[in-house]
């Protein structure tokens, strides 16, 4: 590595540095999201501390306001129970009201027609008095006028009271809509029971949440008393049966059970500072420290220590001051650089290209692994000239020379210092270790040794052992044994000359004598003999 690559990467390093630093003082400063770069070297964009806080104080205010309207509309819901009593109340002194006008109008009916008998009599009366009162008679047409506008005014009065009645019960029966009217139904356009606001009361206040203040988690309980949205904050940690509780969590009441909400990520200060926080070197501790004991850079100077250097790969290297360069895991003495290292003139070690010889000293070449088999391998002289070792085999190809061979399991391989082929006869069943079996002598032309019982065109009958030697297809000779006669075997042979078998003629029999001498033995030899003189 040269000294200039080096100096880049230390640079680029404390670039990093100074990059992550200015990211924190954001992240505790700005009030918006900012861009942090993490340890792979993504950036990722994060709310800011002050920001998290604007964020919680706005949740609270959004919270306190729900918990207001919640009020208010109890409030509302109180107006209108109370309107709707005031409206019984009223309906009731008015059908009391109706009812008496009721009872004294049928009193002065009752009245009225007690006038109007005592009338009548008076009239009776005053007609058989007629021709002698005249004043009677004018007293009784008056008080029958009387007792007539009586009548009038008694019908009148129980028009009056069954009037009143209707109205009293109508006044009843929307007082009863007023007070008990379902949720949403309009009692007189745009009006509403009081059964409809205590609902629309009770169901906003069943999804708020209303604040009752600390709660000290150390007790080893949780509130006891508690409605449906109640919450607090934990002002002591502690555990409450198995759960643990931190100071500034929250515990929020739900229709079974506590629920707990964990607050240790909400910012409370920053150095000490809340609100809108501004912060220097000075409001953070060991920070001018830190920023002292950093490199230039330019010119960076590393008097003692090690440098690492990182790379995507999670791989190190690490340079001391000593001069001695480490490489995951080194150390090494040697450093090279372009003056005595040329990489171009290595081999890669996936698929290596060599130009030249490889001498391989006191080794082995290892080809392990072919089509998924990790004891199989190929080795390929260039084109499609191969060895492929497969299973129990070897498999050989020669392009140039067009063949392919196999080597079996238990083969061997032969080379020409220890067989010549030309030297070796042609393998066939006559030449086997046994002699060939056959049914018909003019069959047996092949070389070699065969034997039959019985065997159609044979010089006789029982078995029978011989060979036969061919020029050609129609030149054989054949010369037999009559072996199965013990020690008197006699010979027999013949020949096929231009495709035509002849006779068969007795050779010599283990009988026959031979007689060395120069004169003739006579009688003494016997057929078959052989005198030599």
């Amino acid at each position: 590595m040269s000294n200039a690559t080096l100096a880049a990467r230390l640079t680029s390093l404390v670039d990093r540095w100074d990059t992550r630093e200015y990211q924190m003082i954001d992240v505790l400063t700005k009030d918006s999201d900012v861009t942090v770069t993490d340890a792979t070297g993504k950036n990722r964009a994060i709310p800011s501390f002050p920001k998290l806080q604007k964020l919680v104080t706005s949740l609270t205010d959004a919270l306190t306001g729900e918990v207001s309207k919640a009020r208010e509309i109890n409030s509302q819901t109180v107006f209108y129970s109370n309107a709707a009593k005031d409206s019984a109340t009223k309906a009731e002194t008015s059908a009391t009201a109706s009812a008496k006008d009721a009872v004294s109008t049928a009193s002065d009916a009752t009245k009225a027609n007690t006038a109007a008998t005592a009338a009548s009599a008076s009239a009776t009366s005053a007609t058989s008095s007629a021709a002698t009162s005249t004043t009677s008679a004018t007293l009784a047409h008056d008080s029958a006028e009387s007792a007539k506008a009586s009548m009038d005014n008694a019908g009148f009065s129980a028009a009056s009271a069954q009037s009143s009645k209707a109205s009293a019960t109508a006044s009843a029966a929307l007082s009863q809509q007023y007070a008990n009217a379902p949720l949403n139904v309009q009692v007189e356009p745009g009006m509403y029971s009081a059964q409809h606001w205590a609902e629309q009361a009770r169901l906003i206040s069943a999804g708020a949440v209303i604040y009752r203040g600390a709660w000290d988690a150390s007790k080893g309980s949780l509130p006891a008393q508690y409605k449906l949205g109640d919450f607090y904050f934990i002002s002591k940690s502690g555990t409450v049966g198995t759960v643990a509780y931190s100071t500034g969590d929250m515990v929020v009441r739900s229709e079974t059970t506590w629920d707990r909400i964990d607050n240790q990520q909400v910012v409370t200060s920053v150095a000490g500072k809340t609100g809108a926080v501004t912060l220097s070197i000075a409001d953070i501790a060991g920070m001018q420290q830190a920023l002292d004991g950093k490199a230039s850079s330019s010119s960076p100077v590393f008097a003692t220590g090690t440098v690492q250097i990182g790379s995507s790969e999670g791989k190190f290297t690490t340079m001391r001051y000593d001069a001695q360069l480490s490489i995951n895991g080194g150390p090494y003495s040697a450093i090279w650089t372009s003056a005595t290292f040329n990489p171009a003139t290595k081999a890669n070690t996936d698929s290596p290209v060599f130009t030249g010889k490889v001498f391989i000293q006191n080794n082995a070449v290892h080809v392990a692994g072919w089509g998924g088999t990790p004891t199989d391998g190929v080795v390929i002289f260039g084109g499609d000239s191969w060895i492929y070792k497969q299973a129990s085999a070897f498999k050989f190809k020669n392009e140039q020379a067009s063949f392919v061979a196999d080597l079996k399991s238990g083969g061997t391989i032969w080379t020409s210092d220890i067989f010549n082929p030309n030297y070796k006869l042609d393998w066939r069943a006559s030449l086997g270790v046994a002699a060939t079996t056959i049914t018909d002598w003019n069959n047996a032309t092949e070389n070699g040794w065969h034997m039959a019982a019985g065997a159609a065109n044979a010089p006789g009958g029982g078995w029978f052992m011989g060979y036969v030697s061919q020029h050609n297809n129609d030149w054989i000779q054949q010369e037999l044994f009559d072996f199965t006669n013990g020690p008197d075997v006699t010979r027999y042979r013949r020949h096929k000359m231009s495709s035509n078998w002849g006779g068969w003629f007795q050779i010599r029999h283990s009988s026959y004598r031979t007689f060395v001498q120069p004169n003739d033995p006579g009688g003494a030899a016997g057929e078959g003999d052989l005198w030599i003189w």
